[in-house]
């Protein structure tokens, strides 16, 4: 008999594909060392942890092993943006931030890219309107593609 593998990684959810014909959906994350794909045990519509799935909050999530993916058990919020205080332009802001991210970033990439994305949504959590979101998003792009090694 063979024994289950388990872990828990800290990461941001990036994009959520969801697949119908298996009744299930896929959670693209970025951790610390890497960008990977996990799967969710049902759809996400039915999914009790429905609210979690954002981008923005870092998420604690605990995984098994199967055959083909690891899923998730379970899920704890590490660190969640303000959003009930946000104006419109800060949702604006982080969406492109996610589209940068999802650009540069491929499945199962090595990457350590997650402190520099902690430091801009807490960031972003704190600008003021007073503050340009185009040089912010500039900025940011710039330190993204650093860390990746392209600067």
């Amino acid at each position: 008999m063979s024994q289950t593998e388990a872990k828990q990684i800290k990461g941001y959810i990036l994009r959520i594909r969801e697949d119908f014909l298996l009744n299930t959906a896929f959670v693209e994350v970025l951790t610390h060392n890497n960008f990977i794909e996990v799967k969710l045990p049902t759809k996400v519509e039915n999914y009790k942890y429905k609210p979690f799935l954002n981008f923005g909050n870092l998420i604690l999530f605990d995984l098994v092993k199967t055959r083909k993916h690891w899923i998730v058990t379970h899920l704890d919020y590490l660190h969640k943006l303000h959003f009930q205080d946000w104006a419109y332009i800060k949702f604006e802001t982080l969406s492109e931030l996610n589209k940068i991210l999802l650009k540069n970033l491929h499945i199962d990439q090595g990457c350590k890219v997650l402190d520099t994305l902690k430091l801009y949504l807490e960031r972003l959590d704190d600008l003021t309107l007073k503050e340009d979101p185009k040089n912010f998003l500039i900025e940011f792009e710039s330190k993204i593609l650093s860390d990746l090694g392209f600067n």
